[in-house]
Order: structure tokens, then sequence, then C-alpha cells
């Protein structure tokens, strides 16, 4: 499981390139107007909905080393990857990354879990490629794989482009359901982004300045680094292919060309935390992006933002049609301190068939349950808390009519159907049996049409005078399951429409609910995760606080006048 740490460095770095986004969006507003802010998101998923309100993001970071067209990263970029001859490596198309973010009311508050990459998990929207289970991370590369392959049959004519273009926004539909099958929740948004991104930024602001720490040497959460180990990563070749970043930096404040940007942010095989010291890496330029952005002049130079604006369609995918300025405006308060974090746990390992190999083990029911208490509402703080009315005012003398509330009919007076769209063989008819344990008539259990797609979460439908029955029933799948009327159904009528997400009869339903509440990480996100480790020095990264004993490294007199001066000149942390 990633730490803390990790998982804080990850969902910042997502955060920053939303904010990025943001930025972005603003400044092309003012010198090309609303049509550059609306080109930028391109994708046609999630594309409804409001801007703005509760919201749950997926942030996906895809392996791929192509560009969303397809065409692969030229020689110079492969070379800089260390594919070697095999410039057709691209990477797969795995998001190796997935952050779900939960941004609460008014934009202040925020929680996220990272989704360990191999969490074995069943695939929803593929197509029917890898109809079976397997890692998180593949349902991206199976859908696409599945929608090229139908659009060369349906579509002879189109551009290879075309077909890229379409696999990718098939991709993202099915790791959205996915990722929402395995969550429970209803994703609003995503933030896609591709690894090449990196390169393209450095090239915009003709490279960045970074700030790195010498590692004294010690122990590490992933073993033993040698001292300085981490300021090199040597490229070693082997039948499989290359090893390494290439990355080579000095101690303290340095300019890095595009390709030795590109190849700090890579490594991760010499540095303290191993994954997680490269998640700070990473964040460390993505703040000098920012602070340039704002402070060194990018955005009053036309030439350069119209750069920026074309690389960033290579390497970040949204929605169209979500109105970043509005967005970037209610988060635009949102601090660290009002981020709850973690990573969502694993129950053990094993080795999936169908060649998938080594996945982790999950709790399906302890993850729902996990996120839908972490996002449901925190309490107010005090700061949002709005005063009371003066007397007198309109506020005080003005009293809405009392509404009589819809009653509940009795539960034998309400028959239930359900069917199965996605849940396991056989799941209807036990859920069905457990529906009429608690009162209701039972009506029929069964599957949908043959062909019908999986659906992801599951729906309920109620016909007239079922509203309170059918919201009951609901709420036994959690807080995120579909409730509609429907004039289809006979009166006093309820379907329960199983979604992948149900596994089983939940256990609020069959009675057997578990006592344990889920574990601090998923607190209400008002409170700052809790952490023992000391605080790091001032304008250090948290990863160079990180050691396996919890103990910062001393900083040298000289080290602490380098964290300062890259703070001041370039709004950057110091890293390992």
């Amino acid at each position: 499981m990633q730490d803390g740490k990790a998982v804080a460095g990850k969902l910042v770095y997502g955060l920053g390139c939303i904010a990025a986004a943001v930025i972005l969006a603003v400044s092309a507003a003012a010198y090309y107007g609303t049509h550059a802010v609306n080109n930028l998101g391109t994708s046609p998923n999630l594309s409804s909905g409001p801007s703005t309100g509760p919201m749950n993001i997926l942030i996906m970071g895809l392996e791929s080393r192509t560009y969303w067209d397809g065409t692969s990263v030229d020689h110079h970029i492969a070379t800089i990857l260390h594919t070697g001859m095999a410039v057709s490596n691209n990477g797969g198309n795995a998001a190796n990354t997935l952050i779900l973010l939960h941004v609460f009311a008014g934009g202040q508050q925020a929680v996220g879990f990272s989704i360990p990459r191999d969490a074995y998990v069943p695939m929803v929207g593929t197509l029917g490629f890898g109809a079976s289970p397997s890692k998180v991370d593949n349902a991206y590369g199976y859908a696409m794989a599945q929608q090229m392959a139908n659009d060369r049959t349906a579509h002879p004519h189109w551009t290879s482009a075309h077909d890229n273009i379409d696999g990718n926004y098939a991709g993202q539909n099915a790791e959205i359901q996915t990722v929402q099958a395995l969550t429970g929740v209803t994703i609003n948004k995503f933030v896609e982004l591709n690894l090449v991104g990196y390169y393209e930024m450095a090239k915009v602001f003709g490279g960045i300045q970074a700030c790195v720490f010498p590692w004294p040497g010690g122990n590490t959460p992933t073993g033993h680094i040698a001292k300085d180990q981490n300021l090199t990563d040597p490229v070693t070749r082997g039948p499989g292919g290359a090893y390494g970043s290439g990355s080579v930096v000095v101690p303290g404040i340095q300019h890095l060309t595009p390709e030795q940007a590109l190849a700090f942010v890579r490594n991760r095989h010499t540095l303290p935390g191993g994954d997680a010291g490269r998640t700070y890496r990473q964040q460390a330029v993505f703040d000098y992006v920012l602070n340039n952005l704002k402070a060194g002049g990018v955005l009053s130079d036309v030439g350069k933002l119209s750069s920026l604006l074309s690389s960033a369609k290579q390497y970040v995918q949204f929605p169209r049609n979500w109105d970043l300025v509005q967005f970037g405006g209610e988060i635009s308060g949102l601090t660290p301190s009002n981020i709850a974090l973690t990573t969502l746990p694993t129950t053990g390992s094993t080795t999936a068939p169908h060649d998938v190999g080594a996945v982790s083990t999950v709790s399906i029911p302890a993850i729902q349950r996990i996120v839908g208490q972490a996002f449901s509402a925190p309490p107010p703080s005090r700061t949002a808390q709005s005063a009371p009315a003066a007397r007198g005012s309109a506020a005080s003398a003005v009293k809405a009519p009392a509404q009589a509330a819809p009653t509940a009919l009795p539960a034998a007076k309400v028959t239930v159907d359900v069917i199965n769209n996605g849940a396991p063989q056989g799941t209807a008819r036990t859920v069905l049996a457990a529906l009429a344990a608690r009162g209701y008539t039972a009506g029929t259990a069964g599957d949908p049409p043959a062909g019908t797609p999986a659906q992801s979460l599951t729906t309920v439908s109620y016909g007239a005078g079922a509203a309170v029955n059918a919201a009951a029933i609901a709420k036994y799948f959690g807080p995120d399951t579909g409730l509609t009327p429907t004039t289809s159904l006979a009166a006093g009528r309820v379907l329960v429409t199983l979604g992948v997400a149900t596994q089983a009869v939940p256990a609020p339903l069959a009675g057997s609910a578990p006592a344990s509440s889920a574990p601090a990480s998923s607190a209400p996100a008002s409170s700052a995760p809790a952490s023992s480790a000391p605080a790091p020095a001032p304008g250090t990264s948290r990863s160079a606080a990180a050691s396996a004993s919890g103990a910062a490294p001393a900083l040298t007199p000289q080290e602490k006048q380098w964290a300062a001066e890259a703070k001041a000149k370039y709004g950057i942390p110091c890293v390992y």
C-alpha cells in the first residue's frame, strides 16, 4: 500500500494540473475569447452537468508514450525516454495513476483516495474485450483496443488519428465506469494526463529550475540508498529493454533542459521513497510551472501562451463544456490542510488468470463503505456557517408554507422486481429474497435482454405512490444509487437494476451491517491527515523529510540557504 505522503503528492500534483488548466483557460479567454477555453476540453465523456458544486473527480495518469491521436513520440523523445530501439514501445494504455477526489460544496474542502493500480476488480464498459476481472488500470486499454477494432470495421475510411482519439474516449469511459463500480459513487468530471506532457511543458518554458538535496545515505521506506545515490539514475539495457531514466543532477539550485527535466521526473529507482520520491519531483516541476504562469511573464507573452495551449491539448484531457473559469474560482481557497488523503485498502495478493499476472485483491463492499462515508458532507466549518437572520429581517418575517411530507406505503403493498445487469450470477434472486424478508412483496428476478451492456452503478425506479419506499430501498445500495420515477411501472411497483457495484446482497439489507466504521484516514476532509513524522523544514518538500524511522534528515546551513532561495526566487521546494 502506498503511504500517505505518496498519495498526498500524487493528489496535489493532480490538483496542480487542474489549476494549470484553469489558469490557461482564464488567460486564453483574455487573448482569444471563450472559444479557446471551450476547445481545451474535448472529451464527450462527462461533458454535461454543472461545472461547480459538490463533485467527484477522477484523475487518470495514462502510461502511454503517444499523443492522443496515436502518433508515437518522435525518435528524439523515444531516446529521452530510453525506450531504445523499440520506438514502438509506447508504454501501453493503462491508467497507472488513479485518484478519486471529492470536492465538497463551496470548494474549500476535499477528500481523495488513490486507487491501487493492480486492484483486481470487474471490468465495466470494455465493450466485451477483457470481460473477465482484471487490474483496475486495464479497463482503459481494453476498451480502447476494442473500440478501435470496431471503428476499423464500421468506419474503414477513418484515419488512424480518428480511430485513436475515439479509442481514447472509449478508454476514458470504461475507466470511469470501472472505478464507479468499485467505489459505488458517481463520477462527475475527470482529468487525464499523459507522460510526455512534462517534456512539452518544459520546452515552452525553455527548461525548468530545480533544487535538489544530496541524500546523506541510509535506510528509506523502500530500502537502503547510498550517499548521493539520488543524484544519478543510470540507464542499463537488457533483453527486456532499457531500465533507468538517465537522470543526472547536482546538489543545489540548477537549470534543467527539457530533456533533463523529463529524466528528472521519471526517476524512481534511486530515490528515497521510490514512487513517492518521484511524485515530489513531479510536484516540484509543476510548482515551477504554476509560479511562472503567474509571475514569470508567460501569460503576457502571446507566443508562449499559444504554444502552451497547443501542448496542453497533447497531454491533458477533460470534458468539453466544463467551465474551468467557474471551477477554478470555486476551488481557489482549497489548501493542503483542507484535503484528507489516503489509499484504498487491499486484502492480499494473488496471480490472476488470462495473463493478467500478479494482482492485489480488494473487498468491494469495504471500499464502498469507506468511500461513501468519506464523501458524505463534512461538518460545516466556522467560516461556512451563516449568521442568524437579524430580528425583523425578511428572512425571519417570512416563512414558507408547510408542505405535507410524502408517506410510505406498507411494505407488503409494494411489489419489487430485481434485474441483474452487472452483478454476479444469482445476485438478483438473493437480493429479491432479502427484500422479501424485509416485508416487500417479491416480484420477479432476472437478467436484462441479451446484449445489454452492463451498468456500473445500481439504480432504483418506481411507480406512483412508491417514492418513499423506493428511496428506502435505494439507501441499502449506497449513497449514489440512482433513484428515478417512471410512468412505465404500475403504482406501488419498484424496479431495482443491479450494476457491477453490487457484488452481493448489501450488508444493511442482509441485516449484517458490520459494526466497525471506516478507518480514521477516511474522516471528513475538515481536518488534515494525522502524521507522526515531524514537519519538514521550511521550503523543503515533504519527501525530503521521509525516512524509514520517520525522522527528517537534518539540513546543513547550505541546504537551508538553497531551500530559502529556491522558494523565494522560483516558488519551488527542494527535493531529493
